[in-house]
């Protein structure tokens, strides 16, 4: 496969991008340089793309993998993601905890040598009850596009801060990347909600990493159950997509499926792009 490489504004992360649409920054992936995990998730995106062209319309989530089980898996953790994410957003709702600030400073030290760049990075309510939800906010006051996000979910803490820092970093390329080849593609960032996300992550309680919640996958497949899932081989792998009951593509929308009672929309912007 025919990759490129996309500038990023960290130090020894890459960002690999599949030139198959001059277009469009999709598929891409991010992470550190060397790392061959970068290449085969730029190619499951490029296979989740090239999959969904003729599938059903109106899935939450789609994920590809090299055996079934693991296609499944990563769609379930898509769709807990994307809803959980919109509920935080939309109906503005608490940080659980943070990343303690000695963490992120030392991920700044370590890939942003410049002192303008600032990292919070906090977990939001998973809408199965189970997991982690991890928000990576990257700001600088001084580059375009000055405020970005990155997210993940994972059933562990650790795994989901680590893949939501480089997901911002990929936000980040993503938005330079498409302000210079495809402009009307180019995701505007709420940069004051995201701003005010910051202050409220750092007067959340620390996550203690140490005595982690122990995941029960069972939430999660009660939460999503195959009956959701629709799975298809391709190209010798497998992309599964997650359906729910209503065909539903903002943010504000998709809190509609799980808020409870009495609870409202606030933010009518999209946190992603």
């Amino acid at each position: 496969m025919k990759y490129m490489k996309v500038d990023t504004p960290a130090i020894g992360v890459v960002t690999l991008r599949l030139n198959t649409d001059e277009n469009s920054f999709m598929p891409a992936a991010t992470g550190l340089s060397g790392d061959k995990l970068v290449e085969l998730r730029a190619s499951m995106e490029k296979l989740e793309i090239e999959a969904s062209v003729d599938t059903k319309p109106g899935y939450i989530s789609r994920a590809a993998g090299p055996k079934k089980s693991m296609a499944i898996k990563n769609a379930r953790y898509e769709a807990i993601e994307r809803m959980s994410l919109s509920c935080w957003w939309s109906m503005g709702k608490s940080t659980r905890w943070k990343v303690n600030t000695k963490i992120t400073k030392r991920l700044l030290r370590t890939y942003f040598p410049s002192e303008d760049f600032q990292l919070n990075i906090g977990f939001v309510e998973p809408v199965c009850g189970t997991g982690y939800v991890a928000v990576s906010l990257l700001q600088n006051t001084k580059l375009f596009p000055y405020a970005v996000l990155g997210s993940c979910y994972s059933s562990s803490p650790k795994s989901a801060m680590k893949k939501a820092f480089f997901e911002s970093i990929q936000s980040w390329c993503a938005t330079n990347w498409l302000r210079k080849n495809n402009k009307k593609l180019m995701p505007y960032w709420d940069l004051g909600e995201i701003r005010r996300r910051s202050v409220e992550i750092l007067s959340s309680p620390d996550l203690d990493f140490e005595n982690e919640t122990n995941f029960d996958n069972q939430k999660l497949l009660e939460f999503i159950p195959i009956k959701n899932i629709q799975v298809k081989p391709h190209s010798g792998k497998y992309v599964a997509w997650v359906y729910l009951d209503k065909s539903i593509d903002l943010n504000f929308e998709i809190t509609k499926l799980v808020k409870r009672k009495k609870e409202t929309t606030k933010i009518f912007s999209e946190y992603n792009y």
